[in-house]
């Protein structure tokens, strides 16, 4: 830094130009070359101030974001503007706080170093950098990377230009909104409800990117009304777009501010000027983006918990920042309270949440809900204060239903957002006028009751675990005595001598062990007699004939046999070598029969429990008590409303009877903001009412003041919570339970990588790596799970290991490929559709477009349409999810239902579809995480054709895959080109195996035995060679065909001379030689297929005089009949001599096609 100023201030006395890179705080580096005019200090910060060579404008820069600075011996005119005059000129800074600085005054240079090494030193402590790194990260996300398709219509809202300009320009005007927005909003408020940290955004103006491509330059949060279906801007301030910096102009950060400033001062011109990009469309859009104004208050507290080095951090925090710190073993519970039933792993997990730290991993379906609920109510039952947070709404709604629709524990507060604060106001207000009841229980009977049935529960859960262990024993002992078996008779030389050896063995389990504990020994000890009697003085006496082997042998046999073993195997007068053979057999027959005598206990001691009265003394008593410690919790809720202090009730009373907040702005109305969740003159007060708190990660610098300190917080789906979303209740826990599974999805980080990495590395945090060899503290890929994950103890570690919610053949891909260690409690279903199914589409002959990054399969939909309306009866009572890995399948398959549910006649039907859309029964996997759906269709998209860049990253992405598995409870039905998805290897192939292993092929009526028609181009109508295949007669008929079909049903096609094996399938083993010949020798005269998908739905045989006459041909017509009879595929025969006419064959085939096979 020292060097980068001195070449500075020598550029400047010199009158040289200067190049260096300048760091950027959105996105990398720039190199910059210029002229130097002036250095000066502006609020304790040094800048430079020169001409940009390339621009051939004056540019302000930070002296502490300068690096690399090489001079230029270019001689440069002197500046031909003052000082003052550029500052004047320039609205960034005040002219009062500037001071020039006097380059050929070394005290002035001295101090513009001491200023930057000050800026340096302040970074030391390794907390406060982490949070500089991590504001500056969510900073960069802040800023929007946005282009605009106006072909997608859900997720953007167009506005013309005036009604931009209006709302911009006029400070606090509002726009109604057309009746488009009204329904689209309904779509959006989910998102809304779902991601709190999203608000409605105004892009404006427009920059053209291309065909219907738009990159919106500004944007601007925005306030909506439902009420009015109005807009309004939140404040004039505009963001500025990423992309159009990026990529359209060579701005930096500071260019496109000063733009943005000169956009909006003459918006109404939209002039272009030298050095600014063309294309400017006058026109705006609504979208949604994450909100710049509820980051405020969370980055402050993140800079507030950096500014704070010295403060003494509590464990949790300080083991994310120092992850060497040890983490001691504190005593668990003694009697673990449990509210809804535990088994031992969720038991085990909230016994020891009495430690600084506890993570606990909760595969999909393993209960970690319960296991949440047990946790508060462990904690609350002791008189502790609870916090409970997740990144998203749903996890933190999820337990707080839990708690008080099913009346668990009243004195629970769900915070958050403005709105979740007005309804929490609300609540608060109604507790206070509550009158609390009297205990009807004892709580000292309870408290004893429940800990007597902890004991007998604790034993009947060591007998039953005792039984797997048993059970898991007895199958190693097989697999072990299997082994030696084997090696024995291969070794011995036949099974009668086996049998001997066995015979011979003692009985008594001890004496066998201190027998092979002695001979193994002796075997050791042979191995190195044998390596001494090939050399040395053995060696010489042997050469001499003496028999020295022998006499090692007979000296062994006769210490075996004083020790007791039957030696008859082990026969005198041998080679040493043979003799140590013998001896390993012999061990080996000792081993074996220990086996079976340990077999022989297990199985007794396995007989001497009652499983099945176990299991049932276990459900009773867990009943018991679960309702013995709801009742000892209810005590204690009413008792935190007999202990809550009167003047604490009448100061929240007085304070909160004139507070409301406003829905429509999101904040408390001006003259009645006093009251505050975050400041502790109320906060202390809640908080004895209400124990356990409620909100998101997000919301908790808004709801809790900085310095409050709760006993136990527990953070849910952890695995989706970026680290420094998570760090503000991290901070404010003593001892902290994280819940997660780190095989399930991370967080959506849209920050680039690149820069996330040199940013990373600026505050040198890049050492620390996790066991994936990435940086510890990454922002982009670390979620808070897997922080613990890599840095606690095995003793701090949990996991959940019993599958309770999917079919078995449903987890098992997920435990094979995933977890290795789930026990699957599952049992197989009832009904027709179940565990894996397999709809494969084979796509050999049909062509997909993929062309523009359009990865739409229209297949596989329709494909799962058939299935459903084949299917409906046994669906229709399910809740059914669509799924798919990709944006572009997401948006086709919700436009077609869409379009479904307006045209589908069947009223069934219409709601089924309708439910779909309004139920967010589509989306990609993202959206699926934390749900669940009896049935989950899973649309891959995977075809010939597609982007091997795609494929990758499925693959890449392995818990992509996980999670539309494990969403499924009664059915996963893969929908796919199976041939093709199992050669793109990775996880999509297993995904392929399992499918054919163990899914269920299921077709529908129209695709049942039925391939796919090939494209015959030759045999189209147009072809010259049509009259070579075509009789006359078939020709008319072919004509008057093709007109009732092109008006009565225009989806469909005609195609003709098609062999019946290539229309139905043909299977050897099922038909006689005759039929199968015959099968690969007929055709058909005419097909009828759906345009899109190649699917056959009729076939029509036009008889002329040959088939009334010929016995030959109406014997083939029989056989061909048959056929088409067994493969359930209509066949539809026309005789010649028929009148034909448009009306006669509409009526001929309304019957057919009316059942839906067009569909």
């Amino acid at each position: 830094m020292y060097h980068n100023i001195q070449k500075i201030v020598d550029a400047i006395q010199n009158h040289y130009k200067i190049s260096f890179i300048y760091e950027q705080s959105n996105k990398g580096n720039f190199n910059r070359e210029i002229q130097p005019y002036y250095l000066f200090e502006y609020k304790r910060k040094p800048y430079l101030v020169g001409l940009v060579t390339q621009l051939k404008e004056v540019r302000y820069f930070k002296v502490q974001k300068i690096s690399t600075v090489a001079t230029m011996p270019i001689y440069s005119q002197p500046p031909l503007i003052s000082f003052d005059q550029l500052i004047k000129e320039q609205n960034a800074f005040a002219a009062s706080d500037c001071s020039l600085a006097d380059v050929y005054d070394k005290e002035w240079v001295l101090r513009l170093q001491n200023l930057l090494e000050e800026k340096e030193t302040q970074k030391d402590s390794k907390v406060q950098r982490l949070m500089e790194y991590y504001v500056n990260a969510l900073k960069s996300e802040q800023l929007s990377d946005l282009e605009i398709d106006l072909n997608d219509h859900d997720f953007f809202h167009a506005l013309a230009g005036a009604h931009c300009l209006e709302l911009v320009e006029i400070q606090g005007s509002e726009y109604t909104l057309d009746s488009k927005f009204a329904s689209e909003y309904v779509h959006w408020d989910k998102q809304l409800k779902r991601q709190p940290e999203l608000s409605i955004h105004l892009g404006y103006p427009l920059q053209k990117a291309g065909t219907k491509k738009y990159v919106p330059i500004l944007y601007f949060e925005t306030i909506y009304n439902i009420e009015n279906n109005s807009i309004k801007l939140k404040n004039n301030n505009p963001y500025i777009n990423v992309k159009f910096m990026d990529e359209y102009t060579n701005f930096t950060e500071e260019d496109a501010k000063a733009y943005a400033s000169d956009v909006l001062s003459n918006i109404k011109t939209l002039k272009d000027r030298s050095g600014k990009p063309n294309g400017l469309v006058d026109g705006g859009i609504l979208f949604l983006h994450k909100s710049a104004v509820s980051q405020v208050k969370f980055l402050k507290e993140l800079q507030d918990i950096g500014n704070k080095p010295n403060r003494k951090y509590l464990a949790p925090l300080k083991k994310i920042v120092e992850t060497n710190f040890g983490i001691p073993k504190r005593p668990t519970y003694e009697n673990v309270y449990s509210i809804v039933p535990m088994n031992m792993n969720q038991q085990d997990s909230v016994k020891h949440s009495t430690n600084d730290i506890t993570l606990i991993q909760g595969p999909p379906g393993t209960g970690k809900t319960q296991t949440i609920l047990n946790l508060i109510a462990n904690a609350v039952i002791r008189g502790e204060k609870v916090l409970v947070a997740s990144t998203n709404n749903k996890a933190v709604d999820n337990v707080y239903e839990k708690l008080i629709k099913k009346e668990l524990f009243k004195g629970t507060l769900r915070v958050g957002n403005a709105k979740f604060r007005e309804d929490a106001v609300k609540v608060i207000a109604k507790e206070l006028k509550d009158i609390p009841k009297q205990p009807e229980e004892d709580m000292m009977e309870l408290t004893e009751k429940s800990e007597t049935l902890s004991k007998i529960i604790e034993e009947i859960q060591r007998k039953l675990h005792r039984i797997e262990e048993i059970r898991t024993m007895l199958k190693d002992v097989a697999s072990s005595q299997m082994y030696l078996e084997g090696l024995l008779t291969e070794n011995v030389v036949s099974i009668s001598d086996f049998q001997m050896l066995i015979g011979i063995m003692e009985s008594d389990y001890r004496t066998l062990d201190s027998q092979l504990n002695f001979l193994q020994a002796l075997s050791a000890k042979i191995s190195q007699k044998t390596t001494q009697t090939q050399k040395g003085f053995w060696k010489l006496l042997s050469s001499i004939g003496v028999q020295v082997e022998t006499i090692f042998t007979n000296k062994y046999r006769k210490r075996i046999s004083k020790l007791g073993v039957r030696n008859t195997y082990l026969l005198p007068y041998q080679k040493l070598e043979s003799f140590h053979i013998e001896l390993q057999n012999y061990i080996s027959a000792i081993q074996y029969r220990m086996l079976g005598l340990k077999k022989d206990s297990l199985v007794e001691e396995l007989q001497s429990y009652d499983e099945a009265k176990l299991k049932h003394d276990f459900t009773i008593n867990q009943e018991k008590k679960c309702g013995t410690d709801k009742k000892i919790l209810s005590v204690y809720d009413v008792k935190r409303q007999q202990l809550f202090p009167q003047e604490d009730k009448d100061f929240l009373a007085a304070k909160l009877s004139p507070v409301s907040y406003s829905s429509s702005e999101n904040r408390p109305s001006k003259e009645k903001r006093e009251f505050s969740f975050s400041d502790s003159t109320y906060f202390d007060k809640i908080i004895k009412l209400f124990p356990v708190y409620l909100c998101t990660n997000q919301s908790v610098p808004s709801c809790v003041p900085f310095d409050f300190e709760f006993d136990l917080v527990i953070i849910d789906e952890a695995s989706q919570c970026t680290i420094p979303a998570s760090l503000p209740a991290v901070k404010r826990a003593k001892r902290l339970v994280v819940v997660g599974d780190n095989l399930q999805l991370n967080p959506v980080v849209t920050v680039d990588e690149n820069f996330d990495k040199n940013l990373l590395e600026k505050y040198q945090l890049h050492h620390e790596r996790n066991s994936r060899k990435q940086p510890l503290y990454l922002f982009k890929n670390q979620s808070l799970f897997d922080v613990f994950d890599d840095t606690l103890e095995d003793p701090f570690r949990f996991f959940l290991n019993e599958h309770f919610r999917c079919h078995p053949d449903i987890i098992q891909f997920s435990n094979i490929h995933f977890y290795q260690r789930l026990k699957i409690m599952t049992k197989n279903s009832e009904g027709p559709i179940k565990g894996f199914v397999t709809l494969d589409v084979d796509t050999t002959n049909l062509t997909i477009d993929f062309s523009k990054k359009k990865y739409v399969n229209q297949y596989e939909f329709k494909r799962i349409i058939h299935f459903i309306d084949y299917h409906f009866n046994d669906i229709k009572h399910l809740s059914v999810g669509i799924i798919t890995p990709l944006t572009k399948q997401k948006q086709f398959i919700i436009d077609s239902v869409k379009q479904l549910a307006e045209t589908v006649e069947d009223d069934e039907k219409q709601q089924f579809y309708k439910r779909l859309i309004q139920e967010d029964g589509i989306g990609t996997v993202h959206t699926f995480q934390g749900g669940e759906r009896d049935i989950i269709f899973f649309s891959t998209v995977i075809s010939p054709g597609i982007n091997p860049k795609v494929v990758k990253w499925m693959n890449q992405n392995t818990t992509l895959i996980n999670v539309a598995v494990t969403r499924a409870i009664q059915a996963f039905i893969i929908v796919a080109d199976l041939k093709y998805l199992g050669q793109a290897g990775g996880i999509l192939k297993d995904l392929s195996l399992y499918a054919q292993k163990k899914g269920t092929p299921i077709e529908t009526r129209d695709m049942k035995s039925v391939y796919q028609v090939t494209k015959s181009i030759y045999k189209q109508k147009n072809n010259p060679h049509v009259k070579e295949l075509l009789n006359k007669g078939e020709q008319y008929f072919y004509d008057v065909l093709h007109q009732t079909i092109e008006k009565q049903y225009p989806d469909l096609k005609i195609n003709f001379q098609m062999r019946v094996c290539d229309v139905i399938k043909i299977e050897k083993g099922n038909l006689s030689y005759e039929m199968y010949s015959f099968a690969l020798r007929s055709h058909f005269d005419f097909i009828l297929y759906i345009e899109d998908t190649y699917e056959p739905v009729a076939a029509f045989e036009y008889d002329g005089w040959y088939h009334r006459n010929d016995p030959k041909t109406i014997s083939n017509d029989k056989k061909k009949d048959s056929l088409c009879e067994n493969a359930d595929f209509t066949l539809i025969r026309i005789p010649s001599t028929a009148k034909l006419s448009e009306q006669y064959l509409f009526a001929k085939l309304s019957p057919y096609l009316e059942e839906g096979e067009t569909s």
